[in-house]
């Protein structure tokens, strides 16, 4: 063999010619070791462009190195009650870190999760703002109530769950009849079982008037 084609011994990049392997596609291949330890096949010509210069593994270095270049410090920094600790992992496509929440608590965040705003704490001011939501219902209830009622209630409108379309009427399939009933200070009332939709419904209007429409007028409300 030419030694101008020898290419034993010879380096490239990271490469360096161990011996010479089969013709593939009219093509000398090369077995080569990369200064990393592994072993790879190269053609004549890709070594002689400069098209295989390792076995990939200068790619990922080149790739880490960018990586690095845009990796963000956060350590240090407060993101609404979030204040962050340390680093716990740093993958390809995203960033872990311990933070300190105000509450005292400790929690795990991705990066982009603390920069977007998308987490704000450990969880605390979800729970909060439940709480909050849940004072404002109890809030309303109360403001509500007299005499043991709640004119929300009353004035509320028929359940998506209603299937007669009338407030407190309802099909009994064991008996076979339509049932009326209403809630009245704390007490339920059974109106009576009807073979017609029709009659239970007129029970339950009179019961209304009965029972609703006086403690409506009183507090200023408009009966229905």
């Amino acid at each position: 063999m030419s030694k101008r084609y020898d290419l034993v011994g010879r380096k490239f990049g990271r490469l360096t010619v161990i011996s010479k392997g089969k013709v593939v596609k009219q093509k000398t291949t090369w077995h080569c070791r990369c200064e990393c330890g592994n072993d790879v096949v190269a053609t004549t010509g890709n070594l002689n462009a400069g098209l295989k210069k390792s076995c990939g593994c200068m790619h990922r270095d080149s790739a880490r190195k960018v990586g690095q270049a845009r990796f963000i410090d956060l350590v240090g920094q407060k993101f609404e009650r979030l204040t962050v600790i340390r680093l716990i992992k740093n993958a390809k496509s995203y960033t872990l870190w311990e933070c300190q929440c105000e509450c005292g608590k400790r929690t795990r965040v991705r990066g982009n999760d603390l920069r977007t705003g998308n987490t704000k704490s450990c969880g605390c001011l979800n729970v909060e703002a439940a709480r909050e939501e849940g004072k404002k219902h109890v809030d309303k209830i109360l403001a509500n109530m007299v005499e043991n009622t709640n004119l929300g209630k009353i004035d509320s409108k028929i359940a998506k769950n209603n299937k007669s379309g009338v407030k407190g009427v309802s099909w009994n399939t064991r008996r076979q009849k339509w049932e009326a009933k209403i809630m009245f200070q704390g007490k339920r009332y059974h109106l009576g079982a009807f073979d017609s939709l029709e009659e239970a419904a007129k029970a339950r209007k009179e019961a209304e008037e009965r029972l609703f429409h006086p403690i409506l007028k009183k507090y200023g409300r408009d009966p229905k």
